[in-house]
Parts: C-alpha cells; structure tokens; sequence
C-alpha cells in the first residue's frame, strides 16, 4: 500500500486522548483499581506535558498510577533492588525509559503487562502511528511473523551497496518461549519489528553510516554518524575487512573493537539484523538531532533495516542501520527498496479493511528523520 499518511493534527491533550487510551486500555488492558506504574526517563525523546498525560488519563480510567522519574542504569542487571521488586508487584508497567530497551530480550519477575511505549511526545500520541488499534497491530505482527518463521534463506541489499545473505537456523523457525510476535519479553505500544534473523552464517557486504547504540546496556554514548559510507566484508558473521576513506574505517573498526572489549565480547561480528514492519512509525527527530531519538523511533519503518554488531549473542550492542533496503526471503520480495509489499498480500488487507479508517492502518509515513 502506498497512500501517504497523515501528519501530526493539532498539538492539543484533545488529539492525545486516542493514542493514550489505545496505550492503556488496547495495549494495556487496563481495568479500574490496576497499580500502573509509570517510569519515566529524563531524555530528550521523553516529553513531560505528554507523559503527564498519560498518566492522569490512566487515573481517569481507575488506574492507581505511580510516576518515577529516574536515570538510567548500567545495564538490566543493573536496576535498583526496589524498582525491579516495584515492577514484579505492578499489574502494568508503562516503559518510558530505556530500561524497557535493556529488559525487551528478558524473562522478568512477575505476572503483570510490561511495555516498552514509544509514544513518548504529543506528536506521537496524535499521529496515526498511535492511534491505529493496537489489535490490528498484534495480528498483523502475527501473520508477518509467521511469514518470516518459514524463512529458510534471506538476502538484503539497499542502494548503498549493501549485499548480503544468508540461511535461517532451524531454532530461528520456532517462536521463543515467553515471548510476543515480535520476538520480545514485553510489549511494545506501537508494534514495529519482528524477531532478529541470524545472521552468523551470513556473507556479503553492508553499507554502514551510522553506528548507535542497541540501548541493551548503557555504552557510554549513544553511537556515531561516519563522515562517509564505509563498506563491511563479511565472511558467516565476521567482519574481514572494513572499505571506505582510511581515516573512517579506522574510527568505525576502533569503535566497534573498544565496545567488544568494554563488554568482553569479538566486536567485529555482525551477528542479526530485523526490519521495521509498520508503514506508520515515524521520527520527530533527524539523526543530526539526537542520534538514540531517533534510531528509536525510526527503526519501526520499513525503511529501515538494521544489523546487531558486537559479540555473538543475539542481539549485539550496536546497532548498523539500512536505508531504503530490500528483504528478500526465499527468493521473495517482502520489503522492496523501503516499502512492505508483504502489506500488501490479502491477508493484510482483509485485516486493514476491518479498521474505522481501512488502509490507513498499513500507509506509509516516509518522515524516518533522514
């Protein structure tokens, strides 16, 4: 589908009050007397008047909200004894924090609803990509992740050059147990990727211009944007050679080789890669703003791919994003230069047809801040 999607409407806590309420009670499944607690990070992509919000419209609607304000910790193991006891006690816990980054791979205490919420500033709240119902999101999260389970072989190019494939391991064909559609611990509001594809057996080569943080541990910086477009050679999953103006390829190898050491891992592999499945995610923020805001945010294009590098663990601790870049998955196409063409199969559009507004559920929001 190719329709372009609606921008931002009016600035106003009125055009929240869709995008909120398809938080807390679609995503949420918030009922009156729930403990939600809130936990809020002082970040640029976090904006109080829209953050505040959401939690009085969850008091509005019988929850028992808590608010933190906190910074944030090393890493998942590194979270405050009470806050994770706070979290494991909670019936919902709202992730407007990159601690819900840290903890989306991991099993955690307890039995309430935990989501990692990127709408995170009034733009977002009003936009489509947020007010598209949430269970027209799970259940196309679905069928793509049973599209892509049955993947035996992928290739992805993109038009920098980027060329590489590689074969799906058969552990990859079977949903993790504890985890949603789209390959995490806990849910995501709005849903925007699928599970990581391996790929460690892969060979080909990437196009890199930016290196940023996966925000599964604090790094010590959110990343780099290169100077120029640099070239990695892969063998099954290792980096044997970098191409590209001498001086950016030895920042990016440095890079890459002093986060390795930094968390005791081989930083030249490249070891999985996902694309963004929902046409509506967008980023109130170029890469020349703020370089986490906005890989945060536009990852969940389609216009984005991005590979995990560092160590062989699945995901890596850096993040290489793709531009514009075509999936093929057994010899067929399902992103094509940017855009889903697997949204545009029958199946999916029975499921937008469905909605108040139909095909405005897979439109195509190209404002990813690059």
């Amino acid at each position: 589908m190719t329709a372009t999607a609606t921008t931002p409407r009016s600035g106003t806590e009125d055009a929240w009050r869709e995008g909120a309420d398809n938080l807390l009670l679609n995503c949420a499944a918030l009922k009156p007397g729930q403990t939600v607690l809130v936990i809020n990070e002082p970040a640029v992509w976090a904006e109080r008047p829209a953050i505040e919000f959401i939690e009085a419209r969850a008091r509005v609607l019988g929850g028992k909200v808590q608010s933190v304000w906190t910074g944030r910790p090393s890493g998942p193991d590194a979270i405050p004894a009470e806050l994770s006891a706070a979290i494991a006690a909670a019936d919902i816990t709202i992730f407007n924090h990159m601690m819900g980054a840290m903890l989306r791979f991991r099993p955690l205490a307890g039995n309430g609803v935990r989501i990692l919420n990127y709408a995170t500033t009034g733009a977002l709240l009003e936009s489509d990509f947020c007010r598209v119902p949430y269970g027209v999101w799970t259940r196309a999260s679905a069928l793509i992740a049973k599209e892509m389970n049955a993947a035996r072989r992928w290739r992805v190019t993109c038009p920098l050059g980027s060329d590489i494939e590689g074969t799906v391991p058969e552990s990859e064909r079977v949903p993790a147990a504890g985890t949603n559609a789209d390959g995490f611990a806990l849910r995501t509001f709005p849903i925007g990727t699928h599970p990581p594809k391996s790929s460690l057996a892969a060979s080909g080569r990437i196009a890199v211009r930016w290196l940023v943080s996966s925000s599964l541990f604090d790094i010590g910086s959110q990343g780099m944007r290169l100077d120029d477009v640099i070239h990695l050679e892969i063998e099954r999953g290792r980096i044997r050679r970098i191409d590209g103006a001498a001086r950016t390829v030895a920042q990016a190898k440095d890079f890459l080789e002093a986060i390795g050491r930094k968390r005791g891992k081989e930083g030249l592999i490249v070891n999985s890669w996902h694309i963004g499945v929902n046409p509506q995610a967008f980023s109130p923020w170029r890469d020349t703003d703020d370089l986490e805001a906005w890989m945060n945010l536009a990852h969940n294009n389609p216009r984005m791919l991005h590979f995990h590098a560092v160590g062989d663990a699945i995901p890596g601790d850096i993040s290489l994003p793709l531009i514009d870049p075509t999936v093929e998955i057994d010899g067929r196409a399902f992103w094509d230069k940017g855009r889903s063409t697997l949204l545009d199969e029958a199946p999916f559009r029975a499921l937008a047809a469905e909605g108040r507004d139909g095909a405005r559920a897979f439109a195509l929001n190209a404002a990813i801040g690059v």
